[in-house]
This record gives C-alpha cells, sequence and structure tokens, in this order.
C-alpha cells in the first residue's frame, strides 16, 4: 500500500508540472498492477523525464525510487535510480557526485550484464568529463561507450557518443573532426526520429561554420536547429540555439537584437538554475558591452561571470572570466588590476596543463609498475623453466627439446613486448615534448603581453617602437613553437607554413594593406630544425619588417619576396623587396641593434650576407650549418 501511495503521490507530482504530456491510461495500469519492480520503473521514468524541466522534483524522486529498489534488492531499478539521479546532477552543475553515481550505475549493470546501460552511464561520465575539461578521460569514456553500442547495434547511443565525441574534437579547435562526427549522428537520430538529438547535432554544426566565420552556413544549420528543438520542446536546448544565434547577430552587425537575446538566454538559465551556462551568459553579455565601450557595464556582467564560474569550480570559465576582465581592465587604464587580473588568468591555464601533465605522468607510473612486476614474473617463470630443463634432461631428450622450445618461445615474446612498450614510449616522449612546447609558446605569449602592456605605458614613439619590434621578435620565436606542438612531426617546422603565417602577422602589426604589398614566399617544400629555424626566423623577421617601414612610402605599390632552396651543401636565402632600396655600405657599417643582430646570428649559422640594392633591396645569405627534416 505504501507504495501504491508513492506512485499516486509521483502521478500528481507529474502532472503539475506545466506543459508536460503524460499517458495517465499507462499510469493507472501500472498503479493497479501487482509488481513492485514495475512501480519503480515507472518512477525512474518520471525522475528521467523531469531531470532538465524540473530538477529538484526530479531529484525528489529519483532519490525514492532507489530506496524502494534497494528494499525490493531489484538490481535494474536500482542502475536506472543512479544514471537518472546523475543525469539530474549535470543539471545542477554537481560534477564530482555525478560521476560517482555515473561509476555507481556502470557496476549495478554489469552485474546484470546490461550493455545498454553501462553505454548510457559510460556515455554520461565522458560527458561531463569534458565539461571539466578532462578531454583524455572524456575520450576514454566515450569510445568505451561507442564499442559497447556498436557491439549491440543501439543506434540512439552511437548517435549521442559521436555528438559528444564531436563536441570534443570542437572543444581542441580540430573543426574538421568535429564536423565529420557530427555528421556521423545525423543519419541514425533521423531515422529513429530523435527531434533532440538532431537539434544537438545541427545546432553543433552552426558553431563550427561559425569558427570558419562561414556565417551563411552557420545561420542555415542554426535555423535548422531551431526548428528541431522547438519540436522536441527542448527548453534548455533552445536557449543554447538563441544564445548561438545571438553571437550569430553579433557577427552580422546586429548587435542590439543580440542584448536581447542573451538577456533572454539568461533569464531561462536562471530558472533552470543551471550554473554554468549562467556564467556563460554573462560572460557573454560582458563581451558585448567591453566592444560597446560600455565598460561599467562590463565590468558588473564578467564580475558575475566569475562568481558563478567559482561556485561550480569551473576552471575553464574562471580562466576565461579573468581574462575578460584584464582586458576591461585595461581599457579602463587600470593597468595593475589588469596585470593582476592577466596573472590569475595565466595561473588558470598553467593549473589546467599541470592537471593534464600529471594525469600523463600518472598513467606512465602505472604502467612503469606495471611492466616491472611483468619483468619479475618473467624471471621467475624462466627459473622455473630452467630448473624443468636440468631435470629432464637426465630423463629423456624428447622432454629436454619441449623445454628448450618453450624458453625460445618465451624469449621472443619478452623481445615482442619490449619492442612494443618501447614504440609506446617513444609515442609518449613525443607527446610531453609538444607539451613542452604548448608552454614555451604560452611564456613567450605571456612575454608579449608585458611588452604590449609597456608599450601602452610610454611616451616616447621611439621607445614604443623599440618595445613593439622586440615584440615581434618574441612572436617570431612563439610562433615556431606554436607550430611545433600542433604539427604531427616535432622534430622540425614546415618553413612555408611558418613564414606565410609570420609574414602576416607582421603586415597585420605594421598595419600593411595587403592590396597595395603583395608578397609570395617559395621555400620548396623545406622543412628545418628548431636550431636553425629560431636564429633564421629572426633574421627574415628583421628583414620583413625593415622593408615594411623604410621601402615603400604611403601610397606606393610594391612586392615583397621570399626564396629559399638548398644548393650543394649551403641553404640559399632570399629577401627581396621591389622599393626604393637601401645603401649597402651604410647599411654594412650600420650601428642598429636589428642589423647587429641579423649579423650575429648569421655567423651562429655560418651564413654569408651580401646586400643589392638595385631595383629595390635584395638581401641574400647563404647558410653553411643548418640541418633539413626529413
Amino acid at each position: 500500500m505504501a507504495r501504491l501511495l508513492f506512485i499516486l503521490f509521483l502521478t500528481t507530482i507529474l502532472y503539475n508540472v506545466k506543459g508536460q504530456e503524460v499517458n495517465f491510461d499507462s499510469l493507472r495500469n501500472v498503479i493497479q498492477s501487482k509488481k513492485d519492480t514495475a512501480k519503480i520503473d515507472i518512477a525512474n521514468k518520471i525522475t528521467h523525464y523531469l531531470s532538465t524541466r524540473a530538477p529538484d522534483t526530479a531529484l525528489l524522486i529519483g532519490y525514492q525510487s532507489l530506496e524502494e529498489a534497494k528494499e525490493s534488492k531489484y538490481l535494474f531499478g536500482i542502475a536506472e535510480a543512479y544514471n537518472n539521479i546523475g543525469t539530474v546532477k549535470i543539471e545542477q552543475s554537481e560534477y564530482d557526485t555525478a560521476v560517482a553515481l555515473f561509476q555507481k550505475a556502470v557496476e549495478s549493470y554489469e552485474i546484470i550484464d546490461n550493455k545498454k546501460g553501462q553505454a548510457q552511464a559510460k556515455n554520461n561520465i565522458g560527458h561531463i568529463e569534458r565539461l571539466r575539461g578532462n578531454y583524455e578521460k572524456a575520450t576514454t569514456a566515450l569510445l568505451e561507450a561507442l564499442a559497447i553500442n556498436e557491439e549491440i547495434g543501439n543506434e540512439k547511443g552511437i548517435a549521442s557518443n559521436t555528438i559528444n565525441l564531436g563536441i570534443v574534437f570542437s572543444d581542441l579547435k580540430q573543426v574538421d573532426k568535429a564536423i565529420e562526427y557530427y555528421r556521423k549522428a545525423i543519419p541514425p537520430s533521423e531515422k529513429l526520429n530523435q527531434l533532440r538529438s538532431l537539434g544537438n547535432i545541427y545546432n553543433n554544426i552552426s558553431i563550427e561554420f561559425r569558427k570558419r566565420n562561414q556565417l551563411d552556413s552557420a545561420l542555415k544549420y542554426l535555423k535548422e536547429s531551431i526548428q528541431y528543438r522547438k519540436q522536441a520542446n527542448a527548453l534548455r536546448d533552445l536557449a543554447g540555439s538563441y544564445s548561438n544565434l545571438a553571437i550569430l547577430y553579433f557577427y552580422l552587425d546586429k548587435k542590439d537584437s543580440t542584448l536581447i537575446l542573451f538577456n533572454q538566454v539568461l533569464e531561462t538559465y536562471q530558472k533552470l538554475g543551471n550554473k554554468k551556462e549562467i556564467a556563460r551568459c554573462y560572460y557573454n553579455i560582458s563581451e558585448l558591452h567591453r566592444m560597446e565601450g560600455r565598460l561599467m557595464m562590463a565590468t558588473s556582467s564578467i564580475k558575475k561571470s566569475l562568481d558563478f564560474a567559482k561556485e561550480i569550480n569551473s576552471k575553464e570559465q574562471i580562466r576565461d572570466a579573468y581574462m575578460g576582465l584584464s582586458q576591461i581592465n585595461a581599457s579602463l587604464g587600470n593597468f595593475e588590476e589588469a596585470y593582476d587580473s592577466r596573472l590569475q588568468y595565466e595561473l588558470y591555464q598553467d593549473s589546467l596543463l599541470n592537471e593534464r601533465n600529471n594525469r600523463v605522468i600518472t598513467e606512465l607510473s602505472g604502467k612503469y609498475d606495471t611492466e616491472k612486476k611483468d619483468k619479475q614474473i618473467a624471471e621467475l617463470e624462466l627459473e622455473q623453466q630452467t630448473a624443468a630443463l636440468s631435470l629432464a634432461r637426465a630423463n629423456n631428450e624428447r622432454n629436454i627439446f619441449i623445454a628448450v622450445a618453450t624458453v625460445i618461445l618465451l624469449v621472443a615474446i619478452l623481445l615482442f613486448t619490449f619492442f612494443r612498450q618501447k614504440r609506446k614510449s617513444l609515442a609518449e616522449k613525443e607527446l610531453l615534448l609538444k607539451e613542452i612546447h604548448h608552454r614555451v609558446k604560452n611564456n613567450l605569449q605571456v612575454i608579449s603581453s608585458l611588452l604590449n602592456l609597456q608599450a601602452d605605458s610610454l611616451e616616447s614613439d621611439v621607445a614604443k617602437d623599440a618595445v613593439k619590434e622586440g615584440q615581434n621578435r618574441v612572436k617570431s620565436m612563439a610562433l615556431i613553437h606554436q607550430k611545433l606542438y600542433s604539427a604531427e612531426d616535432v622534430r622540425g617546422v614546415d618553413v612555408q607554413d611558418y613564414l606565410e603565417n609570420l609574414s602576416k602577422e607582421l603586415f597585420k602589426a605594421f598595419g600593411v594593406d595587403e592590396e597595395k604589398i603583395n608578397w609570395k614566399v617559395n621555400t620548396n617544400g623545406l622543412k628545418l630544425d628548431i636550431d636553425t629555424i629560431i636564429p633564421l626566423g629572426l633574421i627574415i623577421n628583421e628583414l620583413i619588417t625593415n622593408s615594411i617601414k623604410y621601402a615603400f612610402d604611403d601610397n606606393e605599390n610594391g612586392t615583397l619576396e621570399i626564396h629559399m632552396k638548398e644548393e650543394g651543401d649551403s641553404l640559399n636565402v632570399t629577401v627581396a623587396d621591389s622599393g626604393k632600396g637601401l645603401d649597402e655600405n651604410a647599411l654594412q657599417n650600420s650601428n642598429a641593434f636589428g642589423w647587429k643582430m641579423i649579423q650575429s646570428l648569421s655567423r651562429k649559422l655560418k651564413a654569408e650576407v651580401n646586400v643589392n640594392a638595385e631595383n629595390g633591396t635584395r638581401v641574400n645569405l647563404m647558410l653553411t650549418r643548418y640541418k633539413l627534416v626529413a
């Protein structure tokens, strides 16, 4: 009777949830059933149904359902209750509690061999780890869930897994890979008429096209998303689509509509109690105010974003909020506060990187301990085989042959294992090396930002130019480390790609109109190691800077060319412009810092420098100390 009253209580609650559709005939049949398990099942379904619509009510029903299932020793009901309560905890931004609940759900599903439930719980864990920036854990959980769903042919689960994997690649800024996974999820979602999933997919594809600045395509997919989410009556998801629409309107210069939409989205998330999205909304509103020059309103919003982010301990959002606060204070002229906020940004950025590095180190330590134990076991087995061989020799030749064959097989296995572990170790070392290049790049960017702040505080134009040139030199080195950590091969840098990006950065830094001064880079597909490209990159940085500053008058059109090719045992590098030319003798006798640096770095590369001032300025370097990467 108590359970019957419990189900009646659930029915009453569900009836009073505004705007929800309920099959009362089905509920009435369940209430009249004598099976307690059926009543627990319907309670779990109601918990799931209300998880995003009325989280507090869903939590009350979920815990009551869990208690009933434990009393009845109904394992499937226990697993479902853990899973559904975990879903509610995601909505309440209680991620640690949610992960613990999903892990209990996995264990319960494994006991009853329910693979579909295992995959669903692992997918939820992957979703949470992605939200917390733990991309390695997220990918592992999602791939495990995908493998299970593919094994049992669960198309709905496959669609969900591929969507979440697409989001992970999106967070890692791998746009093409993200779109590829999103599109893989469309066919199974359409086949099952999963309106909410389709809304999520098209919304995410829209975001990726927006990152590419393909705004028409982004708007097209976003409108598809809004239609699907309206049909699914998914309030929270619809708020996300409108938030993205607000961002698109901003790029389309409809800023009044942008602010209205952001405030509507904020009100929706406040009603839902979703603190993570509330923090995101305040951040977006702050950025809009900052770009429009409403700095006091921007300050108020960014502080609210920071408060909510700290409340749920979302390190990525805390980091972004500090960056926003630093930019606002810099615009207000509060350089000390801007610097403090920037330091907080770097602190959280380093914390996220350190957490990732610590996870890698922990995994490597675990692998080392396992290898050590395996080695000890192998040694004991070898000793046993040797003893058996001695005894077998006294009996007959047949046993000796078998024992020797066994030893040979063991040695072969050990050699194979050693080779495989060595290959894994090399891959792990390459990963750590990429992380080091990433950290170096970040540190150089900090130095560049400090130089920029210092330049803003200087009154002398000469001093500002000197600091700006120093900043460009730092950027040229940071660009090399960026190319190294983002490339598949960390041994060297693709010179063509590097010099094209360096030229774009310098043209942008000096405000040069690329339609007036055309530039061309041809390096014949060469790749150089880091010890060659850093000094050579600084030399070319100086030569491009000189051409931009001195070669052309304000209204003069011209060209700038960079060529590189290998000739015998030398590397021929040429930087030429069609400007008014420099006096070769004056340049050779110059006491300027830039030319001194070129001469010093040329000696390091054992390079002969020749300057030709006919028809512009042509500087040629013949390097004899360099290293190509195959």
